[in-house]
């Protein structure tokens, strides 16, 4: 293989050229992903399918997405869209594909499935039309073809490419994993007590509630602490990916310089977070807090100590004033499924009173499991927000007493 041709044609084709961008979010939380998505200079759109959103861009906007997004919740590049209902047509339809431009000779793969009313449906045969269709590119470019491994591990190594093959109703599309499977781990959250959330969920929640419009975040059911890890990344700006390595950093059109020029700029916009109030009634949940965000303050955040053992509803509201027109309470209660409640509506109900009488002016989001609680709340909402927290139905509710 001509590497200097190859590097001509990655730089007029892949570098220079558009792609499609595929984004996927949990459903029901669009909203605030594109918002963040277009603060990173992306031009989103939400597809038909819930959760789903795709944006136009150059391999930059991958990388700088893949390193600063806080809400996706994986992120792929859209290689090749097709029709096929018998084999040989899908290998005609991807042995054109220019292989050679999107992975290394030599490089290892593996395959991901995701198929539904497909005449194709069954997976061997489906890898092994697409690993011969990649093997003979490669041979008539007179390069050494990558190896497809058999890895079912559940568990990603940024070192081995993931092609997704996606088929529905005999239309397929081939993807390449560039955020290195799911993105929620930032790696400092090695601590967790029951029904945590995950970091990319609560990163959407933070800002569906309307966390940078607010300096104040008062968090009184922490947990194991994931609100408040991302609210002082968030709105101190620290990079979602400082602590990764992605596949596209092994693609043929990576280039270091550039990337590091992003990573650069990211750390040159770094500021102070805001200021927290953490809590719970829990001292084994406090501890698992404490523990993470010590290693949060690792990353090289200038970040205190925030946390106290309360009960919220025997504690008063810590922000006095003028300031509770920039607080954020953020509530993520036990839904009394996982975590069991001697009479739930009867908490929800005490939430809303406590709420009403003791955080006036304050702006809040509670995470609230159908509409009986709802109801229990009995606080009047702005914005609902309908999604699943680990299979379970729920919904955030944001408004200002």
């Amino acid at each position: 293989m001509n590497n200097k041709a190859l590097d001509r044609r990655v730089k007029k084709h892949i570098l220079a050229g558009e792609h499609s961008i595929f984004i996927p979010v949990t459903p029901g939380l669009e909203e605030p992903v594109i918002n963040e998505l277009e603060a990173l200079g992306l031009h989103p759109e939400r597809e038909e399918e819930p959760g789903s959103i795709t944006a136009p861009g150059k391999m930059e906007d991958l990388w700088r997405c893949a390193y600063l997004s806080r809400c996706a919740s994986r992120l792929y590049l859209r290689l090749h869209q097709f029709r096929a209902e018998g084999f040989r047509e899908f290998r005609n339809k991807t042995s054109s594909f220019p292989w050679e431009l999107y992975l290394k000779e030599g490089a290892e793969y593996r395959l991901r499935f995701s198929l539904r009313h497909c005449r194709l449906h069954v997976t061997d045969n489906i890898g092994k039309s697409l690993e011969r269709s990649i093997r003979v590119r490669f041979e008539e470019q007179e390069g050494r073809s990558p190896l497809l491994i058999e890895n079912s591990s559940p568990h990603v190594d940024a070192g081995i490419q993931t092609i997704l093959i996606r088929g529905v109703d005999d239309r397929f599309t081939l993807s390449l994993d560039a955020g290195g499977g799911p993105l929620y781990d930032r790696g400092y959250r090695q601590y967790v007590n029951e029904a945590p959330l995950r970091e990319t969920l609560a990163a959407a929640l933070l800002m569906a509630a309307g966390l940078t419009e607010n300096s104040i975040l008062i968090d009184p059911m922490c947990g194991s602490g994931t609100f408040t890890l991302e609210a002082a990344s968030i709105t101190a700006g620290l990079p979602a990916g400082k602590n990764r390595r992605f596949p596209f950093e092994l693609w043929p059109s990576f280039r270091p310089a550039r990337y590091d020029w992003i990573v650069r700029k990211a750390e040159e916009a770094l500021s102070e977070p805001c200021k927290i109030f953490a809590s719970d009634i829990n001292a084994d949940s406090l501890k698992a807090a404490e523990a993470n965000w010590k290693l949060l303050s690792e990353t090289g955040l200038e970040i205190s100590q925030c946390f106290n053992q309360y009960d919220f509803f025997k504690s008063p509201c810590p922000v006095k004033g003028q300031e509770r027109d920039r607080a954020l309470l953020i509530l993520n209660p036990p839904y009394g499924m996982r975590l069991e409640l001697k009479d739930r509506l009867a908490f929800f109900r005490q939430i809303g009173s406590k709420i009403q009488r003791d955080y006036k002016s304050v702006r809040w989001g509670i995470i609230i499991p159908g509409l009986d609680a709802e109801k229990a709340l009995g606080l009047h909402w702005e914005k609902k927000y309908l999604f699943k927290n680990g299979g379970i139905p729920v919904s955030l509710l944001t408004g200002r007493c």
